[in-house]
Order: C-alpha cells, then sequence, then structure tokens
C-alpha cells in the first residue's frame, strides 16, 4: 500500500501539469464562432480530466484488488531471452553494427524499397567478388594496390620523418618552409595529376608520385609539431649539461614525440591509401581503384560498391597493423 500511495503520488506529480495545460487549450475552444468549436472543446476537456481521475483513483483501486490474481496468474515465455545473442552484439558491437547494417541493406534491396540498380546489395556484392576470383582477377587488383601503397606509405614515412628533423635542426629552415607547406597541403593535389602524368608517363611512378605528394606533407607537418610541443624547459635542462643536438634529439625528442609519431603512422596510412586510389584513377590499368574507375564508366555499381568494400577492409587491415604495432 505503501508502494501505491508513493506511485499515486508521483504519477500527480508528473501528469497533472501537463493534463491541466492540455485541458485549458480545449477549453480555448470554446471562445470559437463556431459551435463546433465549444462542443469539442469541452468533450475533450471533460475526456482528459475523467482520465486523469481515473488514472489515480480507480486504475490503483483495481491493482489492488486483483493483485493477488495477478500474482497466482503466470506464462511460459512467449520469445526467449537470447542472452547469447545479447552478450555478443554488447560484447562486439563494431561487429554487430555492420552485420544489422547489412542485413537492412539487404533487405530494403530485395523488397525494392531502395533501387537496387543504384545502391546494389549484400548478395550482389558477393556475387561480384565470386566472379572476380573465377576470373582471377581479385587477388591481383589487390596485391597491386597493396603493393603500391605500402611503397607510399614507407617512402611518405622516410621523407616525411627526415625532412621534419632537418626542420627541427634547422630553425631557420623551417620558418622559411612553414607557409609553403601549408599552401602545398591545402592544394588539391589531383589539379597536379595531369604534370604527374607528363613528367613520370602514365605508369605506377605516377601513383606513388600523387600518393607521396598527399602524405609527405602532412607527415612532415604532424611531426614537426610533435617536435616543437617538446617542454621547452626539458631542452634547457639538457643544454645546462652541455648536450648536443643530436643527444636532445636522440634522448628526448624521438621518446618524447613517439606517441604523436604513432598517431601520424595512422594518419599516414589513410593518405598513402587515397594517394594510390586517386593515381589509379587516372592512370592505372589495374588495382582497386582501376575497378572503381571501371565499374562508374560501365555503369556496374555492384562493381563499385565491391571496390569500396574491398577498399574498407584493405585500410581497416593497415590501420590496425599499426595499433599492433603501438602496443608492443
Amino acid at each position: 500500500y505503501e508502494a501505491m500511495s508513493n506511485a499515486i503520488g508521483n504519477t500527480l506529480s508528473s501528469v497533472v501539469g501537463s493534463s491541466l495545460t492540455t485541458i485549458a487549450g480545449f477549453l480555448a475552444l470554446c471562445t470559437m464562432q463556431l459551435t463546433i468549436g465549444s462542443d469539442i472543446g469541452l468533450v475533450m476537456a471533460k475526456g482528459v480530466l475523467i482520465g486523469l481521475v481515473c488514472s489515480v483513483t480507480v486504475l490503483p483501486a483495481a491493482i489492488l484488488v486483483c493483485d493477488k490474481f495477478i500474482e497466482k496468474t503466470s506464462h511460459k515465455e512467449i520469445l526467449p531471452e537470447f542472452i547469447h545473442l545479447r552478450d555478443f552484439a554488447v560484447k562486439h558491437y563494431k561487429i554487430a553494427i555492420i552485420v544489422f547494417f547489412l542485413i537492412l541493406w539487404e533487405y530494403l534491396s530485395s523488397k525494392n524499397i531502395i533501387n537496387a540498380f543504384i545502391f546494389s546489395s549484400p548478395r550482389k556484392v558477393v556475387s561480384t567478388i565470386i566472379n572476380l576470383y573465377s576470373t582471377h582477377n581479385l587477388f591481383n587488383h589487390i596485391f597491386i594496390t597493396i603493393y603500391e601503397t605500402l611503397i607510399s606509405f614507407v617512402l611518405g614515412t622516410l621523407m616525411g620523418f627526415i625532412i621534419a628533423s632537418i626542420l627541427w635542426r634547422f630553425d631557420i629552415i623551417a620558418r622559411i618552409l612553414d607557409p609553403y607547406l601549408t599552401v602545398l597541403n591545402s592544394l588539391p593535389k589531383v589539379a597536379l595529376g595531369p604534370i604527374i602524368i607528363i613528367w613520370a608517363g602514365a605508369s605506377m611512378k605516377s601513383i606513388i608520385i600523387m600518393a607521396l605528394l598527399i602524405s609527405v606533407i602532412i607527415t612532415v607537418i604532424n611531426i614537426h609539431q610533435s617536435f616543437k610541443e617538446i617542454n621547452e624547459n626539458k631542452i634547457k635542462l639538457l643544454k645546462s649539461f652541455s648536450a648536443t643536438k643530436s643527444q636532445i634529439y636522440f634522448k628526448l625528442l624521438l621518446p618524447g614525440s613517439l606517441q604523436n609519431i604513432i598517431s601520424t603512422l595512422k594518419i599516414n596510412v589513410s593518405m598513402s591509401l587515397i594517394g594510390v586510389i586517386m593515381g589509379e584513377f587516372l592512370v592505372s590499368k589495374s588495382g582497386i581503384g582501376y575497378l572503381i574507375m571501371y565499374g562508374s564508366q560501365v555503369f556496374n555499381l555492384s562493381l563499385v560498391i565491391t571496390g569500396v568494400a574491398l577498399l574498407s577492409l584493405l585500410a581497416t587491415i593497415m590501420y590496425y597493423l599499426i595499433l599492433l604495432f603501438e602496443k608492443k
């Protein structure tokens, strides 16, 4: 009974304000010149008032009267609790989100709620992958993109690291090149595509140069900024002990910037992949970027989405490899 009285009090405090406002709104209809306004206003106001009274009087009384009968009544579970499925979804929520998206995508496509020609479907994507595998083209395109990305990533990281170290060592060079790096970073690299093709030819060299233009500048800016963020007092302390620039670099800068360098590697992976795909759009005759471009030209949207899915998988694998390196 105490619990019921508390429930009634909480119900009154939560609904009485909104109920009175609703009743006042319906009573305002009575001021209409049309007779129907007063009729509707009175009927609706009475309905809200009766509902409010019943919710705090009749309903609690009925629950108390039928309480013993309710307690004795039992039934079997209509639906299972899906405990294992729930625990899996909570523990592996990232996978669960992807699975839910794929199921929803397939359902909308199969029911023609979305245009299957434009948006394709998971079933068509799987069929396209099987077709590429059966024609011995799947792994060829994947390996070429991986090869170009790895070369661009390694070269971009090394070049960016070396340039950033030079800029830290010679501050005057850093001040001179800073505006140029900012301009080059904001410049859309695809606009340089025709020039790169003329200079390097329509080959893999152009693809790697395109990727380097994207990744090197970002690597230089991020690593150089991480060097500049090292506590100046620590540098002064080492200098007070007659530490050389090399000793400061290897004993302080590199260990202190390790976390930022690893974060730069994560960014550099994606930038290298983006640069490779942009280059493959322009000059390649193989690779995942070529698949996407070819699919768009022949209006094979399933091939385009297959290429995007392969790129997502490739980027995820590379990202987790960097995470694994970071943990070690």
